[in-house]
Parts: C-alpha cells; structure tokens; sequence
C-alpha cells in the first residue's frame, strides 16, 4: 500500500523512525485486518507530525520532506482504524 521515502540514518531526525513504524504498521494492519496495527500507525503518524517542527531546526529538509508525506497517508490509516476497529 503505502511507503514513506527513507534517508540515510546520518541525515533524518528521530521522527523519522516513527514514520517507518507507521508506514509498517499501515501495511501490516490491511494485510492482517489488524485494529492495533492500524491504531499503531494512527498513533506513531501522529506523533511524528507533532515532533516534527522541532526535529526540523536540526534537519529541515528532511522535516519538510515527512510533513509533506504524512498527510498523504492519513486517509488511508483513518480507513484502516474505521475498518477493523469495530
């Protein structure tokens, strides 16, 4: 379904990790029709878009690059938590 681009671990700030745990978890939920999954990623999406504006004073293209791509997949992660999280 759904890939957040990577960067080289030198290059990317913390956030970034949650981004791959939620990209991750919004793949695995649909595969496995998985509330925790998709409230995983609704969770770590979430607070990587809070902690992002501080990340991006050391690293803000990169910042930038992951706040423009986060909220491309909130529509999906929002299905995913409506559909499997009766």
């Amino acid at each position: 379904c759904c890939t957040i681009p990577r960067m080289p671990r030198k290059t990317k700030p913390p956030e970034d990790r949650l981004t791959e745990v939620a990209s991750t978890a919004t793949n695995l939920a649909n595969d496995r029709k998985s509330c925790d999954l998709a409230r995983t990623a609704r969770d770590a999406f979430n607070l990587a878009s809070i902690n992002l504006p501080a990340g991006g004073q050391k690293y803000p293209n990169e910042a930038a690059q992951l706040l423009t791509a986060i909220p491309q997949f909130t529509p999906a992660v929002d299905n995913e938590v409506k559909r499997f999280c009766k």
